[in-house]
């Protein structure tokens, strides 16, 4: 064994310990916490889970060891893609810079689906999906992971708002027209003389508030575009605008 750079380099870190594959592990709730983290969201890196559940007395090397655990026991994914993005371009060596990234694993998606009641989680293939995901599509959802991760942090430490929820994939994806006057046009509409719009947004997430009423509290919503400078400023620009027109149409 090398060391842990090279390992990773290698690839030989991103392989399961085959004496530990299919490992049933007794869950703890720092278990079971990091699956509902890594389910609300697509991707999350190490140091990430560290600052969503923080580290136990034994210190981040204790959770490192955890997080192996639950990855050769099938709990967790590692991309393998992460392996060119923790190579700096061109010189074929390791950077350093990038935590492992971690993504939910089929028995992780089965456990966090039972306790959330969702009957679609554990039927997904996850790292089938997890294998198909590109280098630069680990960078996009690491952007998304940590405002994720921040959110989450500062709703911790104050206690004016709550999350009420966070939602990414396929599901926000939604089509809706409008007319000339930019009105809305109900239903699946395919005229000419309509505008057609598609909002997919990176994710979407409320925050609960406290009312201007004593003992009320309101709802603030709001879609997560992260864009990595990929698109030109005329179409980010019409995302945002056709994002405040399907908020309004709602």
């Amino acid at each position: 064994m090398g060391t842990i750079e090279e390992d990773l380099y290698h690839g030989r870190r991103l392989a399961r310990d085959p004496g530990r594959r299919g490992e049933a592990l007794a869950l703890t709730e720092r278990d079971r916490e990091i699956l509902r983290h890594c389910y609300h969201t697509r991707l999350l890196s190490a140091d990430l889970i560290v600052a969503l559940v923080g580290a136990p007395d034994t210190g981040s090397q204790w959770l490192m060891r955890r997080l192996r655990r639950l990855y050769d026991a099938g709990y967790l994914d590692r991309p393998h893609r992460q392996v060119h993005h923790n190579v700096a371009p061109g010189s074929g060596r390791f950077q350093g810079l990038n935590k492992l990234v971690y993504a939910l694993g089929t028995k992780g998606a089965a456990a966090v689906g039972e306790e959330l009641h969702d009957t679609t989680s554990g039927r997904l293939r996850w790292e089938q999906k997890n294998r198909e995901i590109t280098a630069l599509q680990i960078n996009h959802g690491l952007m998304v992971a940590r405002v994720y991760t921040s959110l989450r942090l500062a709703l911790r430490k104050g206690q004016n708002g709550e999350l009420i929820f966070w939602h990414e994939g396929q599901s926000l994806k939604t089509t809706f027209f409008s007319n000339a006057a930019g009105e809305h046009v109900p239903g699946p509409q395919a005229r000419e003389d309509l505008g057609r719009h598609v909002v997919y947004p990176d994710s979407y997430f409320g925050i609960s508030v406290p009312h201007d009423e004593p003992g009320k509290r309101a709802g603030l919503y709001y879609f997560v575009e992260a864009d990595r400078s990929t698109m030109d400023l005329a179409r980010y620009l019409r995302k945002l605008k056709d994002y405040c027109k399907c908020y309004r149409f709602k």
